[in-house]
């Protein structure tokens, strides 16, 4: 699946966050990811030098480079904030109300 069909699954449920919704390098200091996981917002980390996209589920209280992960591609559930992200992806997403 193409990343820019994305938006298409249902454009009145999820939608690019306004114009800051695609990071092409790791320009989001970690207590912003923090704030976007504690607000229920969802984090796509880009991983593998560019090659892969994991969903972020938490972080490392203990060591907070350490982010907690589900990868649907591979055997990890941890990826280093500083180390392994490369860019982010964020979406907005609300329910249906009617």
């Amino acid at each position: 699946m193409s990343e820019a069909a994305v938006p298409e699954v249902n454009p009145t449920h999820i939608q690019w966050s306004d114009s800051t919704g695609m990071h092409t390098t790791n320009n989001i200091p970690l207590s912003g990811i923090q704030a976007l996981l504690k607000s229920g917002s969802p984090v796509i980390a880009n991983v593998m030098q560019g090659h892969h996209f994991v969903l972020v589920t938490g972080w490392d209280a203990a060591q907070p480079d350490t982010l907690m992960v589900n990868d649907p591609g591979f055997d990890r559930q941890t990826y280093s904030y500083k180390g392994d992200v490369v860019g982010w992806r964020l979406f907005d997403m609300e329910m249906n109300k009617a």
